[in-house]
This record gives structure tokens, sequence and C-alpha cells, in this order.
């Protein structure tokens, strides 16, 4: 969940290590059924981490075991991730053939990341219309689906691909070319040089020339002042929420142990059983990826008060049941740009993090949401977070 959580948000490094241990976790323990294997999603975070080379075993070796099991889902991923690495004149056939791999499945969200993969190569060969048309019905089905991050990048697509619907600050779609000004606003979150390459297929020497351009449009001269003229414009949409975030620990190891059909059972009494968590403290939803929720509260206090009901629900349930999921609970508190299909700034990121750091049965709550909340701050200490350079303050919060 975390890995599919980190390509969504455009991470591809951290990506590919959380997919990366649990393929080889599969692997240990001789887990070969293509539809359980995340060589796709490596697949994606290799190439857009320039490693063409490594993408393309990857790609050979998953197209080989998904032809042998011969059904739908397992074709359609490996197509994709053969489309993804496809010269010029073999990417449409490639991407048509996954679309019609999918239509025999029932996942949408798999289909809709077919659909934005296919636009944003459409795009980069200047095939706008055509592009056009899948990013819309990408962007379209991650909205329905609540999914956040791949909605956002839908839609920064679209806005490259010179759609003008959906873009935020007029003043700055009439100064920036659309390439430009997704370039500003990917950068305004305070991503680096290098992360805003990968998210975009771009190679870090390109970012840096569309930024020099951005600066001279724009008459400033630094990434703050940037941030500052479009964050600050766009302020009518920002406000600050507490960020929860949660992700099942050791899901493979269950599917291992239980099979996939009481897996299943198992995964929709646990999402029931966390909505219902979410409801009862006035959470929303944002995105549900793998075997994580992205949810958002008006007040920290609220999303503590979650994340300890979260808990002690489970401990009751192995109690009585001999049985219940180890979750794991980041919590933050921060200002984030808030759209209809989007949450996004830094304090997204961190709230993740954290998640990521925090053990299973476990909460791990920033200083600041613990101070929004009013708690005490007894308990912090420092963590070292993944592609945040600062150690950031945390305690994890006692609910037995």
């Amino acid at each position: 969940a975390i890995g599919m959580l980190e390509l969504g948000l455009g991470h591809p490094d951290e990506a590919l290590r959380q997919l990366a241990a649990c393929d080889a976790f599969l692997q240990e323990i001789s887990i070969s059924d293509p539809d359980l294997s995340p060589a796709p999603d490596i697949v994606d975070a290799l190439a857009r981490l320039g490693r063409v080379p490594e993408a393309r075993e990857v790609a050979r070796r998953y197209s080989a075991a998904a032809a042998a099991k011969g059904q739908p889902f397992a074709l359609a991923r490996a197509a994709r991730a053969e489309a993804l690495l496809a010269p010029e004149a073999d990417f449409v056939a490639r991407f048509e053939s996954a679309l019609r791999h999918h239509e025999s499945t029932p996942d949408t969200f798999e289909r809709a990341r077919t659909q934005l993969y296919f636009g944003e190569r459409l795009r980069r060969v200047r095939k706008r219309v055509e592009a056009r048309k899948q990013l819309r019905a990408a962007l379209k089905a991650f909205d329905q689906l609540g999914a956040a991050p791949w909605a956002d990048r839908a839609m920064s697509e679209l806005q490259a691909s010179g759609e003008t619907a959906r873009v935020r600050d007029d003043r700055f779609r009439q100064q920036l070319t659309p390439q430009e000004l997704q370039v500003a606003l990917t950068l305004a979150e305070g991503t680096t040089t290098r992360e805003a390459a990968a998210r975009l297929y771009l190679s870090p020497k390109t970012v840096e020339y569309h930024l020099r351009h951005v600066y001279d449009k724009l008459e400033i001269r630094s990434r703050e002042e940037l941030q500052a003229a479009l964050m600050s414009h766009a302020r009518p949409g920002s406000a600050r929420k507490a960020l929860m975030f949660t992700d099942l620990t050791s899901s493979t190891n269950l599917v291992e142990a239980i099979g996939d059909a009481a897996w299943h059972d198992l995964s929709a009494w646990l999402d029931g059983e966390l909505r219902r968590c979410f409801k009862e403290h006035h959470g929303h939803e944002v995105d549900h990826a793998g075997d994580g929720f992205f949810v958002i509260f008006e007040a920290a206090a609220e999303a503590i008060d979650c994340a300890i009901t979260v808990q002690r629900r489970l401990a009751n349930h192995r109690r009585v049941h001999g049985y219940a999921p180890q979750v794991r609970i980041g919590i933050h508190s921060g200002e984030v740009q808030v759209s209809d299909s989007s949450v996004r700034g830094a304090a997204v990121h961190r709230a993740a993090r954290l998640c990521a750091a925090a053990l299973g049965d476990t909460i791990v709550v920033s200083r600041e949401a613990l101070e929004a909340s009013g708690r005490p701050l007894g308990g912090l200490h420092d963590f070292a977070l993944k592609g945040i350079k600062e150690p950031v303050a945390a305690a994890e919060v006692s609910w037995a």
C-alpha cells in the first residue's frame, strides 16, 4: 500500500524501495501469481527514474508470467508495462491492447491508471487531442474512486495538454505555457528538481530550463518566491487540516496464510470498520489505495480520537474472536491546498511518512497535531523521515 501511495504522490524512488521489498518477500515465500506481483508497478517506478534497461527486464519476466496465466487482469498490467517502455511507433498499440484486456476486468482503478499513462505518453508526442480523451476518462474515474493523488496527476496532465477548465489561476495560465505551469505548480509544493522531473517524466535539466522561464515571466528569483506567488494566490483553497494515513501491516503474509478468498472477506470487513470510525469522528476520506486510507479532519483532536477508536476496536476484536489485522496510523496537522478532487501540500507528505515510520498497532502523531489537539507533548522524539530534510518531532500516542 505504501508503494502505491508513493507512486501516486510522484515519489518513484521511495515507491521502488517499498515495491522491491514486497517483491522480494513474495519470492522468498514462493508466491508467483502475477495478479499479486508488484512487477508492473516496479516497471513504472524504474521508468520514471530513467532506469530503462532494468525496467525492460522486469517487464519481460512479468509478461511471460502473465501470458502463462492467460487472465485479463495480468495481461492488461503486462501490456501497460510494455507500453510504458515501447518506442513511439509501438506504444499506442500496446496501450490499446491493455485497455481491451481491462474491459474484461472490474478493476476501475487499474484501467484509469492505464488511461492516465496513455494520455501522458500521447501528450509527450504532441497528440494533445487524443491525450485529453484518455486523461479526462482517467480523471473522472479517479474522482469517483476518491483517489486524490492520482486525480491530481491526471488534472496536471490535462493542464499541460492545454486544457484550461481546471487551471487554478487564470493570470498564471495566461503568462505561462502549459508545461511551465505544470513545472511551477509541482515545484511550488516543495519538491526537489529531481522529484519534479520524475513525476513529470522530464529530465532535471528540462525542469530547470522551464523554471528559468517561469522566474523571468513572474519576475521572481527563488523557490520561496515561487511558492509564495502560486500558493498565496490560491489561498481561498487553503485550509489547516488534520491529516491521517492508515496502513495494514504484513498484508502479504496474511494473503499467504489465509488465501485469496478469505483475504477478500477480511479486507472488506476491515475497510468497513475503519470507515465507520472515520464517519463517527467526522473524517472525510480522500483516498483509499491498496490497504491504506488517507483521511482529513477539521480538528486534530478528532483525528487522534478516531485513531484511538480504530486501535481499540481492533484490539477488542482480537480478544473476542482471536484475531484482527494490525494497522499503523500516522497523523499530522498543517496547511493544505484543498480542491474538489485533491488535498495537496507538504503536510500531506509528512503525514504519509509518519504512517510509514509507525509500527503495527501504533499511532504516531506529530508535534503540530498534538499541540493543535491540546494533548500533552510528552514522549516526543525526532523521526528521520524519507524525503524530508529536517527531523520531524512526533510521539507515539497510547490507546490501551
